[in-house]
């Protein structure tokens, strides 16, 4: 018990000093790809970086909404770089080896690859088809990790240094809650990917001092939650969980990221102390927190 107390002590005590001694690497100027850009917090991430002069690579399905963007920024700030737009279908990942987009990571050296794009769930385990199981991994895990590779051969190829891949999990790749089996599994894969790939880097490439960091939010007020619900054909439920009024803006959790990449965080998590608390139960109370979810959910489906 007192090893156990001295570790902690002696941990804390490096993190606090890691804190106080942190170094910041400014992103004004740079390059940055952003994936699901046309709304919510890739939305949000693309004007805060463009308010930082950062030359902006926005993809997205919806080409309207990107262009609306676009224009909105550079009529704010007409000396800008103006953003470039890429309208690409993430889930079918083969189109990453689009022209378009090949062409402009052969000519455009990406300082920093923000893994946005992402689709939800609400339904349980034995509800939620196969074929929606495959487009959540399609769209939150198998494109993330193709655009990655491709990024990232750039970057050793180039020999950048101090580049950034970001990868925008969730608490759910944390903590799995119910009815969110597939989107939770996901984002564990995207933690596991994201450790791997960060040791790997550290070990092969450690002059070019490339940062792997993964962002995990809880609740933000985005449109995921409708959407998850649409996909499952439950348009008239009610979210129950995105309108929490502890949900995160959009803003608030892009300026978070934005702060991670610059003093080159590995983890960050976006939370209220109870999913710290959660975490932690899950670790070493697992039967606690397994009857407390339990009790949640039955108390969350009771009010709809």
């Amino acid at each position: 018990m007192i090893g156990l107390i001295a570790v902690s002590v002696g941990c804390c005590s490096l993190l606090l000093l890691r804190l106080l001694f942190r170094k910041r690497i400014s992103i004004n100027g740079k390059t940055v790809l952003i994936t699901g850009a046309s709304s919510g917090l890739g939305e949000a991430l693309a004007r805060h970086l463009f308010n930082k002069q950062c030359q902006l690579i926005l993809l997205a399905r919806r080409i309207d909404r990107l262009e609306n963007l676009r224009n909105e920024l550079t009529n704010l700030h007409p000396s800008y770089p103006q953003p470039k737009l890429v309208q690409i279908d993430l889930s079918n990942y083969e189109q990453l080896s689009s022209s378009t987009l090949m062409n402009i990571l052969e000519h455009e050296p990406i300082d920093c690859l923000i893994n946005n794009a992402g689709i939800s769930q609400r339904s349980s385990v034995l509800d939620t088809s196969m074929d929606i199981v495959n487009d959540i991994f399609r769209l939150n895990y198998m494109s993330l990790v193709t655009l990655t590779k491709l990024v990232l051969t750039k970057m050793i190829e180039k020999k950048q240094k101090n580049s950034s891949i970001v990868n925008i999990s969730s608490m759910q790749g944390l903590v799995a809650v119910p009815d969110r089996s597939s989107y939770s599994a996901s984002k564990h894969a995207v933690q596991a990917f994201s450790d791997s790939l960060r040791m790997e880097l550290g070990e092969q490439y450690p002059k070019q001092n490339i940062n792997v960091c993964v962002i995990s939010p809880s609740y933000i007020r985005t449109e995921l939650g409708q959407q998850a619900l649409n996909r499952m054909h439950n348009k008239d439920e009610k979210l129950t969980d995105d309108k929490k009024s502890s949900a995160y803006e959009p803003d608030y959790v892009a300026e978070r990221i934005v702060n991670a990449i610059e003093y080159r965080e590995h983890d960050v998590i976006i939370a209220p102390f109870q999913q710290y608390l959660a975490i932690w139960l899950r670790r070493f109370l697992p039967s606690v927190f397994f009857t407390i979810m339990i009790a949640r959910n039955k108390r969350l489906k009771a009010k709809k």
